[in-house]
Protein backbone atom coordinates (compact mmCIF):
# COMPACT_ATOMS: atom_id res chain seq x y z
CA UNK A 1 0.00 0.00 0.00
CA UNK A 2 2.80 2.38 0.84
CA UNK A 3 4.35 2.18 -2.61
CA UNK A 4 1.12 3.32 -4.30
CA UNK A 5 0.66 6.29 -1.98
CA UNK A 6 1.80 9.69 -3.22
CA UNK A 7 3.46 11.23 -0.14
CA UNK A 8 4.19 14.95 -0.05
CA UNK A 9 6.51 16.27 2.66
CA UNK A 10 5.61 19.76 3.90
CA UNK A 11 8.56 21.72 5.24
CA UNK A 12 6.32 24.15 7.13
CA UNK A 13 2.67 24.87 7.88
CA UNK A 14 2.50 27.64 5.27
CA UNK A 15 3.55 25.23 2.51
CA UNK A 16 0.92 22.76 3.68
CA UNK A 17 -1.81 25.41 3.70
CA UNK A 18 -0.85 26.48 0.15
CA UNK A 19 -0.97 22.87 -1.05
CA UNK A 20 -4.38 22.35 0.54
CA UNK A 21 -5.65 25.60 -0.98
CA UNK A 22 -4.51 24.41 -4.43
CA UNK A 23 -6.28 21.11 -3.86
CA UNK A 24 -9.42 22.96 -2.76
CA UNK A 25 -9.45 24.89 -6.02
CA UNK A 26 -9.14 21.66 -7.99
CA UNK A 27 -12.09 20.18 -6.07
CA UNK A 28 -14.52 23.05 -6.66
CA UNK A 29 -15.78 21.56 -9.93
CA UNK A 30 -16.21 18.18 -8.24
CA UNK A 31 -18.39 19.55 -5.47
CA UNK A 32 -20.41 21.54 -8.01
CA UNK A 33 -21.29 18.42 -9.99
CA UNK A 34 -21.95 16.15 -7.01
CA UNK A 35 -25.43 15.54 -5.64
CA UNK A 36 -24.44 16.64 -2.14
CA UNK A 37 -25.25 19.49 0.25
CA UNK A 38 -23.39 22.69 -0.52
CA UNK A 39 -21.56 22.45 2.79
CA UNK A 40 -20.32 18.88 2.23
CA UNK A 41 -16.89 17.63 1.28
CA UNK A 42 -16.35 15.09 -1.52
CA UNK A 43 -13.94 12.37 -0.55
CA UNK A 44 -11.55 13.65 -3.21
CA UNK A 45 -11.23 16.79 -1.10
CA UNK A 46 -10.09 14.87 1.97
CA UNK A 47 -6.39 15.15 2.79
CA UNK A 48 -4.80 12.61 5.16
CA UNK A 49 -2.10 14.48 7.07
CA UNK A 50 0.51 12.75 9.21
CA UNK A 51 2.03 15.03 11.85
CA UNK A 52 5.34 13.71 13.16
CA UNK A 53 7.95 15.11 15.52
CA UNK A 54 10.87 16.52 13.54
CA UNK A 55 13.56 14.48 15.30
CA UNK A 56 11.59 11.28 14.60
CA UNK A 57 11.08 11.88 10.88
CA UNK A 58 13.48 9.09 9.82
CA UNK A 59 11.62 5.91 8.82
CA UNK A 60 8.28 7.38 9.90
CA UNK A 61 6.34 5.22 7.41
CA UNK A 62 7.42 2.04 9.21
CA UNK A 63 5.68 3.29 12.35
CA UNK A 64 2.27 3.52 10.64
CA UNK A 65 0.18 0.37 11.11
CA UNK A 66 -0.33 -1.68 7.89
CA UNK A 67 -4.12 -1.73 8.39
CA UNK A 68 -4.07 2.07 8.50
CA UNK A 69 -2.32 2.18 5.12
CA UNK A 70 -4.91 -0.28 3.79
CA UNK A 71 -7.79 1.91 4.96
CA UNK A 72 -6.20 5.05 3.52
CA UNK A 73 -5.59 3.40 0.16
CA UNK A 74 -9.35 2.82 -0.16
CA UNK A 75 -9.98 6.57 0.11
CA UNK A 76 -7.10 8.27 -1.64
CA UNK A 77 -3.75 7.82 -3.33
CA UNK A 78 -2.10 10.80 -1.62
CA UNK A 79 -1.17 11.99 1.85
CA UNK A 80 0.91 14.75 3.44
CA UNK A 81 3.61 14.44 6.09
CA UNK A 82 4.20 17.51 8.21
CA UNK A 83 7.30 17.51 10.47
CA UNK A 84 6.92 19.86 13.43
CA UNK A 85 8.18 20.50 16.93
CA UNK A 86 5.75 20.60 19.83
CA UNK A 87 5.85 24.38 20.35
CA UNK A 88 5.13 25.09 16.70
CA UNK A 89 2.42 22.44 16.56
CA UNK A 90 0.45 23.68 19.56
CA UNK A 91 0.53 27.28 18.30
CA UNK A 92 -1.29 26.32 15.10
CA UNK A 93 -4.85 25.26 14.38
CA UNK A 94 -3.65 21.68 14.16
CA UNK A 95 -3.15 21.39 17.94
CA UNK A 96 -3.51 17.82 19.19
CA UNK A 97 -5.56 16.46 22.08
CA UNK A 98 -3.84 14.76 25.02
CA UNK A 99 -3.91 11.28 23.50
CA UNK A 100 -2.53 12.36 20.12
CA UNK A 101 0.01 14.68 21.76
CA UNK A 102 1.39 11.77 23.83
CA UNK A 103 1.76 9.69 20.63
CA UNK A 104 3.41 12.66 18.88
CA UNK A 105 5.93 13.05 21.69
CA UNK A 106 6.86 9.37 21.37
CA UNK A 107 7.53 9.77 17.64
CA UNK A 108 4.34 8.04 16.43
CA UNK A 109 2.97 9.69 13.24
CA UNK A 110 -0.44 11.15 14.15
CA UNK A 111 -3.05 11.00 11.39
CA UNK A 112 -5.33 14.02 11.00
CA UNK A 113 -7.99 14.26 8.31
CA UNK A 114 -7.99 17.72 6.72
CA UNK A 115 -10.83 18.97 4.52
CA UNK A 116 -9.41 20.64 1.46
CA UNK A 117 -12.59 22.64 0.88
CA UNK A 118 -12.62 25.45 3.41
CA UNK A 119 -15.90 26.20 5.14
CA UNK A 120 -15.91 29.82 4.00
CA UNK A 121 -15.68 28.76 0.35
CA UNK A 122 -18.86 26.70 0.21
CA UNK A 123 -21.53 28.18 2.46
CA UNK A 124 -23.17 30.79 0.22
CA UNK A 125 -26.71 29.91 -0.75
CA UNK A 126 -26.98 26.89 1.52
CA UNK A 127 -30.52 25.62 2.08
CA UNK A 128 -31.86 22.96 4.39
CA UNK A 129 -30.83 19.71 2.80
CA UNK A 130 -32.38 16.29 2.62
CA UNK A 131 -29.81 14.93 5.09
CA UNK A 132 -31.46 16.87 7.92
CA UNK A 133 -34.91 15.67 6.89
CA UNK A 134 -33.75 12.05 6.69
CA UNK A 135 -32.19 12.13 10.14
CA UNK A 136 -35.31 13.73 11.59
CA UNK A 137 -37.56 11.11 9.97
CA UNK A 138 -35.31 8.32 11.25
CA UNK A 139 -35.59 9.76 14.76
CA UNK A 140 -39.38 9.98 14.53
CA UNK A 141 -39.70 6.39 13.40
CA UNK A 142 -37.32 5.13 16.09
CA UNK A 143 -39.33 6.92 18.79
CA UNK A 144 -42.48 5.20 17.49
CA UNK A 145 -40.78 1.78 17.55
CA UNK A 146 -39.02 2.21 20.87
CA UNK A 147 -42.12 3.51 22.63
CA UNK A 148 -43.81 0.19 21.83
CA UNK A 149 -40.75 -1.91 22.68
CA UNK A 150 -39.98 -0.07 25.93
CA UNK A 151 -43.62 -0.26 27.01
CA UNK A 152 -43.54 -4.05 26.59
CA UNK A 153 -40.20 -4.34 28.39
CA UNK A 154 -41.39 -2.21 31.31
CA UNK A 155 -44.43 -4.45 31.55
CA UNK A 156 -42.17 -7.51 31.68
CA UNK A 157 -39.99 -5.88 34.33
CA UNK A 158 -43.00 -5.00 36.49
CA UNK A 159 -44.09 -8.66 36.35
CA UNK A 160 -40.72 -9.68 37.80
CA UNK A 161 -40.92 -7.06 40.55
CA UNK A 162 -44.60 -7.21 41.49
CA UNK A 163 -45.77 -10.37 39.76
CA UNK A 164 -48.51 -8.19 38.23
CA UNK A 165 -47.49 -6.58 34.93
CA UNK A 166 -48.34 -3.02 34.00
CA UNK A 167 -50.32 -3.18 30.77
CA UNK A 168 -48.63 -1.30 27.97
CA UNK A 169 -50.55 1.53 26.36
CA UNK A 170 -49.86 4.10 23.68
CA UNK A 171 -47.01 6.33 24.85
CA UNK A 172 -46.16 4.23 27.91
CA UNK A 173 -42.49 4.15 26.88
CA UNK A 174 -42.13 7.91 26.27
CA UNK A 175 -41.52 8.80 29.92
CA UNK A 176 -38.61 6.34 29.99
CA UNK A 177 -37.23 7.79 26.74
CA UNK A 178 -37.60 11.32 28.06
CA UNK A 179 -35.55 10.39 31.12
CA UNK A 180 -32.81 8.31 29.46
CA UNK A 181 -32.52 9.46 25.83
CA UNK A 182 -32.96 13.23 26.03
CA UNK A 183 -30.41 15.42 24.20
CA UNK A 184 -30.72 19.21 24.29
CA UNK A 185 -30.81 21.05 20.97
CA UNK A 186 -33.23 18.94 18.92
CA UNK A 187 -35.26 21.46 16.86
CA UNK A 188 -38.96 21.63 17.66
CA UNK A 189 -41.92 23.96 17.48
CA UNK A 190 -45.27 24.49 19.16
CA UNK A 191 -45.84 23.04 22.62
CA UNK A 192 -42.26 21.67 23.07
CA UNK A 193 -41.01 25.27 22.76
CA UNK A 194 -43.55 26.82 25.15
CA UNK A 195 -41.43 28.36 27.92
CA UNK A 196 -44.48 28.55 30.18
CA UNK A 197 -44.30 24.77 30.55
CA UNK A 198 -41.83 22.92 32.74
CA UNK A 199 -38.81 21.28 31.11
CA UNK A 200 -40.34 17.87 31.80
CA UNK A 201 -43.58 18.82 30.06
CA UNK A 202 -41.70 20.23 27.06
CA UNK A 203 -39.65 17.06 26.77
CA UNK A 204 -42.77 14.91 26.98
CA UNK A 205 -44.48 17.06 24.35
CA UNK A 206 -41.53 16.66 21.97
CA UNK A 207 -41.50 12.88 22.32
CA UNK A 208 -45.26 12.75 21.81
CA UNK A 209 -44.82 14.80 18.62
CA UNK A 210 -41.97 12.58 17.42
CA UNK A 211 -44.01 9.45 18.11
CA UNK A 212 -47.01 10.78 16.21
CA UNK A 213 -44.87 11.66 13.19
CA UNK A 214 -43.08 8.32 13.42
CA UNK A 215 -46.39 6.47 13.29
CA UNK A 216 -47.20 8.30 10.06
CA UNK A 217 -43.87 7.08 8.65
CA UNK A 218 -44.37 3.43 9.66
CA UNK A 219 -45.55 2.15 6.27
CA UNK A 220 -42.85 4.12 4.45
CA UNK A 221 -40.10 2.82 6.75
CA UNK A 222 -41.23 -0.82 6.74
CA UNK A 223 -42.14 -1.73 3.14
CA UNK A 224 -43.72 -5.06 4.12
CA UNK A 225 -46.20 -3.37 6.50
CA UNK A 226 -49.56 -2.23 5.21
CA UNK A 227 -50.41 -0.22 8.33
CA UNK A 228 -48.76 1.16 11.50
CA UNK A 229 -50.72 -1.44 13.49
CA UNK A 230 -48.87 -4.24 11.69
CA UNK A 231 -45.55 -2.64 12.64
CA UNK A 232 -46.72 -2.40 16.24
CA UNK A 233 -47.84 -6.04 16.26
CA UNK A 234 -44.48 -7.10 14.88
CA UNK A 235 -42.61 -5.31 17.70
CA UNK A 236 -44.94 -6.76 20.34
CA UNK A 237 -44.39 -10.24 18.87
CA UNK A 238 -40.60 -9.83 18.93
CA UNK A 239 -40.63 -8.78 22.60
CA UNK A 240 -42.98 -11.66 23.37
CA UNK A 241 -40.47 -14.08 21.83
CA UNK A 242 -37.76 -12.45 23.95
CA UNK A 243 -39.88 -12.84 27.11
CA UNK A 244 -40.61 -16.50 26.34
CA UNK A 245 -37.20 -17.33 27.78
CA UNK A 246 -36.97 -16.77 31.56
CA UNK A 247 -35.44 -13.33 32.15
CA UNK A 248 -33.89 -11.55 35.13
CA UNK A 249 -34.13 -7.89 36.13
CA UNK A 250 -30.62 -7.42 34.75
CA UNK A 251 -31.79 -8.80 31.39
CA UNK A 252 -34.68 -6.32 31.35
CA UNK A 253 -32.41 -3.39 32.22
CA UNK A 254 -29.96 -4.36 29.46
CA UNK A 255 -32.80 -4.63 26.93
CA UNK A 256 -34.18 -1.24 27.99
CA UNK A 257 -30.74 0.36 27.61
CA UNK A 258 -30.41 -1.17 24.14
CA UNK A 259 -33.85 0.20 23.17
CA UNK A 260 -32.95 3.71 24.34
CA UNK A 261 -29.61 3.90 22.50
CA UNK A 262 -30.97 4.31 18.91
CA UNK A 263 -33.16 7.25 19.96
CA UNK A 264 -30.30 8.89 21.85
CA UNK A 265 -27.94 8.59 18.86
CA UNK A 266 -30.46 10.09 16.44
CA UNK A 267 -31.39 12.89 18.85
CA UNK A 268 -27.70 13.66 19.10
CA UNK A 269 -27.45 13.72 15.31
CA UNK A 270 -30.46 16.04 14.99
CA UNK A 271 -29.06 18.46 17.56
CA UNK A 272 -25.61 18.36 15.95
CA UNK A 273 -26.90 19.07 12.44
CA UNK A 274 -28.92 22.04 13.71
CA UNK A 275 -26.03 23.52 15.75
CA UNK A 276 -23.52 22.91 12.95
CA UNK A 277 -25.76 24.65 10.42
CA UNK A 278 -26.06 27.70 12.67
CA UNK A 279 -22.29 27.80 13.19
CA UNK A 280 -21.63 27.54 9.45
CA UNK A 281 -24.08 30.32 8.69
CA UNK A 282 -22.41 32.51 11.32
CA UNK A 283 -19.04 31.77 9.72
CA UNK A 284 -20.43 32.59 6.26
CA UNK A 285 -21.69 35.96 7.54
CA UNK A 286 -18.31 36.70 9.16
CA UNK A 287 -16.54 35.80 5.91
CA UNK A 288 -18.80 38.09 3.87
CA UNK A 289 -18.28 40.91 6.36
CA UNK A 290 -14.51 40.49 6.18
CA UNK A 291 -14.62 40.42 2.38
CA UNK A 292 -16.68 43.61 2.35
CA UNK A 293 -14.13 45.33 4.61
CA UNK A 294 -11.30 44.21 2.33
CA UNK A 295 -13.15 45.53 -0.71
CA UNK A 296 -13.92 48.83 1.03
CA UNK A 297 -10.27 49.34 1.98
CA UNK A 298 -9.17 48.52 -1.55
CA UNK A 299 -11.64 51.06 -2.97
CA UNK A 300 -10.40 53.75 -0.56
CA UNK A 301 -6.78 53.03 -1.45
CA UNK A 302 -7.60 53.25 -5.15
CA UNK A 303 -9.45 56.52 -4.66
CA UNK A 304 -6.50 57.94 -2.72
CA UNK A 305 -4.19 57.15 -5.63
CA UNK A 306 -6.59 58.87 -8.04
CA UNK A 307 -6.79 61.93 -5.78
CA UNK A 308 -3.02 62.16 -5.53
CA UNK A 309 -2.72 61.87 -9.30
CA UNK A 310 -5.25 64.70 -9.65
CA UNK A 311 -3.32 66.89 -7.19
CA UNK A 312 -5.86 66.60 -4.39
CA UNK A 313 -4.02 66.58 -1.09
CA UNK A 314 -5.71 64.88 1.85
CA UNK A 315 -4.60 64.56 5.42
CA UNK A 316 -2.86 61.22 5.88
CA UNK A 317 -4.29 58.70 8.34
CA UNK A 318 -2.70 59.28 11.72
CA UNK A 319 -2.48 55.57 12.63
CA UNK A 320 -2.31 52.42 10.51
CA UNK A 321 -5.37 50.27 10.00
CA UNK A 322 -5.67 47.15 12.11
CA UNK A 323 -5.40 43.95 10.07
CA UNK A 324 -8.70 42.26 9.23
CA UNK A 325 -9.00 39.18 11.42
CA UNK A 326 -9.38 35.75 9.85
CA UNK A 327 -13.06 34.73 10.34
CA UNK A 328 -11.93 31.12 10.80
CA UNK A 329 -10.77 31.64 14.38
CA UNK A 330 -9.13 28.96 16.48
CA UNK A 331 -12.41 28.49 18.32
CA UNK A 332 -14.33 27.94 15.09
CA UNK A 333 -11.63 25.67 13.72
CA UNK A 334 -11.79 23.59 16.91
CA UNK A 335 -15.59 23.40 16.69
CA UNK A 336 -15.63 22.28 13.05
CA UNK A 337 -12.77 19.83 13.61
CA UNK A 338 -14.30 18.06 16.60
CA UNK A 339 -16.44 14.98 16.11
CA UNK A 340 -18.97 14.08 18.84
CA UNK A 341 -19.77 10.74 17.18
CA UNK A 342 -18.04 7.37 17.38
CA UNK A 343 -17.63 5.24 14.23
CA UNK A 344 -20.41 2.98 15.53
CA UNK A 345 -22.80 5.94 15.99
CA UNK A 346 -22.09 7.21 12.48
CA UNK A 347 -22.63 3.71 11.07
CA UNK A 348 -25.94 3.46 12.90
CA UNK A 349 -27.00 6.85 11.48
CA UNK A 350 -26.07 5.61 8.00
CA UNK A 351 -28.16 2.47 8.50
CA UNK A 352 -31.27 4.13 9.94
CA UNK A 353 -31.34 7.36 7.91
CA UNK A 354 -29.50 6.30 4.71
CA UNK A 355 -27.20 9.33 4.80
CA UNK A 356 -23.47 9.61 4.24
CA UNK A 357 -21.93 10.07 7.72
CA UNK A 358 -19.02 11.96 6.18
CA UNK A 359 -21.48 14.81 5.69
CA UNK A 360 -21.72 15.07 9.48
CA UNK A 361 -18.02 14.69 10.19
CA UNK A 362 -14.97 13.53 8.26
CA UNK A 363 -13.01 12.55 11.38
CA UNK A 364 -13.92 8.86 10.96
CA UNK A 365 -13.61 8.83 7.20
CA UNK A 366 -11.50 5.65 7.40
CA UNK A 367 -14.74 3.83 8.23
CA UNK A 368 -16.23 4.81 4.85
CA UNK A 369 -16.46 1.15 3.65
CA UNK A 370 -18.53 0.37 6.76
CA UNK A 371 -20.69 3.47 6.19
CA UNK A 372 -21.42 2.43 2.60
CA UNK A 373 -22.25 -1.11 3.60
CA UNK A 374 -24.67 0.17 6.27
CA UNK A 375 -26.50 2.23 3.63
CA UNK A 376 -26.59 -0.75 1.26
CA UNK A 377 -28.15 -2.94 3.95
CA UNK A 378 -30.74 -0.27 4.69
CA UNK A 379 -31.75 -0.13 1.04
CA UNK A 380 -32.10 -3.91 1.03
CA UNK A 381 -34.39 -3.60 4.03
CA UNK A 382 -36.48 -1.11 2.06
CA UNK A 383 -36.86 -3.71 -0.68
CA UNK A 384 -34.65 -2.01 -3.24
CA UNK A 385 -32.49 -3.86 -5.72
CA UNK A 386 -28.84 -3.28 -4.84
CA UNK A 387 -25.67 -3.93 -6.79
CA UNK A 388 -22.83 -3.58 -4.27
CA UNK A 389 -19.64 -1.79 -5.21
CA UNK A 390 -16.40 -3.76 -5.28
CA UNK A 391 -15.30 -2.53 -1.84
CA UNK A 392 -18.70 -3.38 -0.35
CA UNK A 393 -18.50 -6.88 -1.81
CA UNK A 394 -15.20 -7.52 -0.06
CA UNK A 395 -16.42 -6.18 3.26
CA UNK A 396 -19.75 -8.02 3.32
CA UNK A 397 -17.96 -11.23 2.28
CA UNK A 398 -15.50 -10.73 5.14
CA UNK A 399 -18.23 -10.05 7.71
CA UNK A 400 -20.86 -12.60 6.71
CA UNK A 401 -18.63 -15.47 5.67
CA UNK A 402 -15.99 -14.86 8.32
CA UNK A 403 -12.99 -14.44 6.04
CA UNK A 404 -10.92 -11.52 7.39
CA UNK A 405 -9.44 -9.00 5.00
CA UNK A 406 -7.13 -6.01 5.22
CA UNK A 407 -9.64 -3.41 6.33
CA UNK A 408 -9.14 -1.24 9.39
CA UNK A 409 -10.98 -2.86 12.30
CA UNK A 410 -13.96 -1.31 14.09
CA UNK A 411 -15.11 -4.13 16.35
CA UNK A 412 -18.52 -2.86 17.53
CA UNK A 413 -19.34 -1.40 14.11
CA UNK A 414 -18.56 -4.66 12.34
CA UNK A 415 -20.55 -6.70 14.83
CA UNK A 416 -23.55 -4.43 14.18
CA UNK A 417 -23.20 -4.75 10.40
CA UNK A 418 -22.80 -8.52 10.58
CA UNK A 419 -25.98 -8.84 12.63
CA UNK A 420 -27.84 -6.47 10.29
CA UNK A 421 -26.78 -8.47 7.23
CA UNK A 422 -27.76 -11.81 8.77
CA UNK A 423 -31.08 -10.40 10.00
CA UNK A 424 -31.86 -9.52 6.39
CA UNK A 425 -30.74 -12.79 4.83
CA UNK A 426 -29.34 -16.05 6.22
CA UNK A 427 -25.70 -16.80 5.60
CA UNK A 428 -26.63 -19.43 2.96
CA UNK A 429 -28.50 -16.83 0.89
CA UNK A 430 -25.51 -14.46 0.96
CA UNK A 431 -23.18 -17.33 0.04
CA UNK A 432 -25.41 -18.32 -2.90
CA UNK A 433 -25.40 -14.76 -4.17
CA UNK A 434 -21.59 -14.57 -3.98
CA UNK A 435 -21.48 -17.66 -6.17
CA UNK A 436 -23.40 -15.69 -8.84
CA UNK A 437 -23.06 -11.93 -8.11
CA UNK A 438 -24.09 -10.81 -11.61
CA UNK A 439 -27.69 -9.99 -10.72
CA UNK A 440 -28.55 -7.16 -8.31
CA UNK A 441 -28.89 -8.29 -4.74
CA UNK A 442 -32.37 -8.14 -3.28
CA UNK A 443 -34.25 -9.81 -0.49
CA UNK A 444 -35.84 -13.12 -1.43
CA UNK A 445 -38.80 -12.28 0.81
CA UNK A 446 -39.55 -8.79 2.10
CA UNK A 447 -39.24 -8.67 5.84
Amino acid sequence: MQAAMNITIMLDFEAMERAIADLATACEDEIGKADRPTDAFPLKAIVPLFVVKTEHLDKWKDRVAPELWAALSFLTDRCFICPADETELQSKYYALDHKDLAAFQQGVPVLKIVSAIKHDQILDGRTKHIIEIKIREALEFEVFLRDIEIGELLSAKSRLIKNSPVIRSRGSGLEFLSKHAWIDGVPSKGKPMDKRLSKHDRQTALFESLRYEGEMLAVKSVPSASSPKKVENSIVSQVADWKAIPRTLADCDAALAAAVLPVKILMKACAFVTASTKAKRALAKAVRKAEQRVAKRAAKANQLELDLAAGVIKRPRWRPLNPIANPMTKGRHKYFSECPFSPFELTFIAFTADVDPNLLSTQHVLATPEFRLARMLRRLYWGQQVRPEFAELGLVHELVLGQPGEHFTYTDTRAFLTKAALDLEPRERWEAWFDNPIEPLRLAVKK
